[in-house]
């Protein structure tokens, strides 16, 4: 038991749960299921104690420092490709809360363009994808709509310069997003999050303890407060609220507080 225990350590209690159930669809121990045996529940117990299955964050990053240094780019006509892009994959990612996965998606062969928004069928496999009903259940598409209130944080203003910008670039290539140096192919899931954690870490961003995925998790929980469960599930893509509820709803970092306003205030004698 102690050996099995120390091994299992290597791969943490959710994967062994999963090897769990999948050997107790064909494997009886003493007329029992292997899963509901004793001896494998006092393991599988043991397991947990171990390495137990918690969630990576148990809170989550204020949006709102990423935004403000997003804000301190050129405008859109005077930033450099680079800045371009790495602007647009995080406003992608903070207006449309999805995942690393989905942004390597977006194709502008699925793009609708129309006067105040864009918007991006998606026509592939993804995480969220399954077969249920009569059908296949796919994301509703992405749709990005024009800011006027704050042009430097219009997405849609932002992805027509970044389109004329690389039209020269493409040479046939239909991802949405393209790497900024030569030879400018497609952007991979890879590419794509080390962006966002650039992004991140020069606004602040703790990003030994958040990675890029958490943008999903970090506009979704700072948006519950003003914005209705629906809207945040449909823009998502979750058709399940307890999904929300259990894996991305999290507490926003206070990035300041009451003492921090004392101490700031505060004089060396």
């Amino acid at each position: 038991m102690e050996f099995l225990t120390a091994q299992s350590k290597r791969l943490g209690y959710s994967a062994v749960n999963t090897a769990r159930s999948a050997l107790s669809t064909f494997i009886t121990i003493d007329g029992v299921k292997a899963g509901e045996h004793p001896l494998i529940s006092r393991f599988m117990t043991e397991v947990f104690n171990q390495n137990p299955a918690l969630p990576r964050y148990v809170e989550t990053w204020d949006p709102q420092m990423v935004v403000s240094y997003l804000e301190s780019f050129p405008d859109f006509g005077d930033s450099t490709l680079k800045q371009l892009t790495l602007k647009l994959a995080m406003l992608l990612a903070l207006t449309t809360a999805q995942r690393i996965q989905t942004l390597e998606a977006l194709s502008i062969a699925d793009m609708e363009v129309l006067p105040d928004r864009y918007v991006l069928r998606i026509n592939c496999l993804l995480k969220q994808t399954s077969s249920k009903g009569n059908g296949s259940r796919h994301l509703p598409p992405v749709v990005l709509k024009e800011y006027s209130q704050n042009k430097k944080l219009c997405v849609v203003g932002l992805l027509k310069e970044y389109l004329r910008r690389t039209d020269s670039l493409r040479r046939g290539e239909i991802q949405l997003l393209l790497c900024h140096t030569k030879p400018h192919g497609a952007a991979s899931k890879d590419t794509i999050g080390r962006w966002l954690k650039f992004v991140m870490l020069q606004a602040g961003i703790d990003t030994s303890v958040f990675r890029p995925h958490s943008t999903r998790s970090t506009v979704t929980s700072a948006a519950k407060a003003k914005v209705p469960i629906d809207e945040i599930m449909a823009t998502a893509g979750w058709h399940s609220r307890c999904v929300f509820g259990k894996y991305y709803d999290k507490p926003v970092v206070e990035t300041s507080g009451f003492a921090d306003s004392i101490l700031s205030g505060a004089k060396l004698c």
